[in-house]
């Protein structure tokens, strides 16, 4: 492309170009990902490796004794696959266990990167190349990263036709981490195989619970939801942000203790009718949900782009009304755009929910691990931080109105 064809694209449309050969496909994703790890061993990032020690801790605990119903209960059993792999090859100690997963992380995000590659020959494979940087080491030290790839290898494998296949890591997504069970309807929408996608999926998911009945009983199988459902406002959410302003005037009243849940959690007055807000809020998105995949299933045989965005509506619309958001749920949104970018580039609000996606990305690393002290205990910093969480949220709640608009243009409803 001439220089003059560059200028004339504009710096958002560019972004999604890709890299133009593979040669410079491989020296973006080494320089990306090298920064990445070098990152994570500064001071400001230290702490988010501790997750990863918690993994091989509860783990070294269930090989003692511990029951397997009471082990990382958090979350669902088929994500043990993705926990037990590093512990098998680490000789069991703490810090080889962490590098060995950091390095599976590692390997597959380059799958993906690859297979984005394969299937859109650049287009969406920059977004995700900046999109890990941006984020920061966060992205390989949870397994997040596995469900929003299989998510995004579901869209792939629909796109190149693979229907029964698309079902089936649809379900593996959900398998270990749930919210991939939302992108079901978007898959069917395009009404390739329909039936194939769904007898994908569901045998895949009666294997996933069957192996969880077996190992866990029903306690176990219920676990990630009662987990779920008992927590109380997360930090990082949209609904604790009028608290944390509040909190700037008077710190006695509000405070964010650190939970049995592992996370930080806003207490005081408005906390219990935020909460309620945020169950309405989330019931509410989520009948929405049903309708756009209603709505685009009355209207015909849906586009990649359609699916794509459809997908990219789903995962905003289950994080931004929840009363718990955790800066890695940021890779869901990613990897479904990412796939959307690979499978559908000619779609013209790409560059747009590209831009904001990576400033929301750029901002949550300030935000944590940077600058979380700024959030979670009493400090002259406490107005900054809730000034950029506000930011940071806002631009989540403009993604998710661009994606669920676009969906409703392209999917017109017939006329009476």
């Amino acid at each position: 492309m001439s220089l003059a064809a560059q200028r004339r694209v504009g710096p958002a449309r560019r972004l999604l170009q890709g890299p133009s050969n593979l040669v410079e496909l491989v020296l973006w994703w080494v320089a990306t990902r090298g920064i990445t790890l070098l990152v994570l061993a500064t001071p400001a990032e230290h702490g988010i490796i501790r997750d990863v020690y918690y993994y091989g801790n509860q783990l070294d605990a269930m090989f003692s004794g511990v029951p397997v119903g009471e082990t990382l209960r958090e979350y669902p059993l088929p994500a043990f696959a993705v926990f037990l792999t590093p512990r098998w090859l680490s000789g069991f100690t703490p810090w080889t266990y962490a590098s060995i997963f950091v390095a599976l992380m590692v390997v597959i995000d380059a799958a993906f990167v690859a297979g984005l590659w394969r299937v859109g020959r650049g287009a969406g494979v920059r977004l995700w190349l900046v999109l890990v940087p941006l984020l920061g080491p966060l992205a390989f030290t949870r397994f997040d990263l596995v469900s929003a790839v299989l998510a995004g290898f579901a869209l792939l494998a629909l796109a190149a036709q693979w229907a029964g296949t698309s079902g089936v890591l649809a379900a593996a997504g959900a398998a270990v981490k749930l919210w991939p069970a939302g992108l079901l309807p978007a898959l069917l929408v395009r009404r390739y195989r329909p039936l194939r996608v769904l007898a994908g999926f569901v045998a895949f998911g009666v294997l996933a619970v069957l192996a969880t009945l077996a190992a866990g009983g029903t306690a176990r199988l219920l676990s990630p939801l009662t987990w779920q459902s008992d927590r109380g406002l997360q930090l990082e959410t949209i609904w604790a942000v009028p608290l944390l302003f509040a909190r700037c005037f008077d710190s006695a009243t509000w405070s964010t203790p650190y939970t049995r849940f592992f996370a930080f959690q806003v207490e005081g007055p408005g906390a219990g009718t935020l909460l309620t807000l945020s169950t309405i809020a989330t019931v509410g998105c989520v009948l929405l949900l049903v309708y756009l995949c209603w709505r685009a299933w009355q209207a015909g045989p849906a586009s990649m782009a359609v699916v794509g965005l459809l997908s990219v509506a789903a995962a905003c619309l289950l994080i931004v009304p929840n009363k718990t958001l955790s800066p890695q749920y940021l890779l869901w949104i990613g990897g479904a755009l990412a796939a959307t970018a690979a499978t559908a580039p000619a779609e013209r609000t790409l560059p747009r929910l590209s831009v904001l996606l990576l400033v929301t990305c750029a901002l949550t690393q300030v935000i944590y691990p940077v600058g979380y002290g700024m959030l979670t205990g009493p400090h002259w910093s406490n107005a900054i931080g809730a000034a950029l969480l506000a930011a940071r949220n806002g631009l989540l709640i403009a993604i998710t109105v661009i994606a669920v608009r676009r969906v409703l243009r392209l999917t017109p409803r017939a006329p009476a």
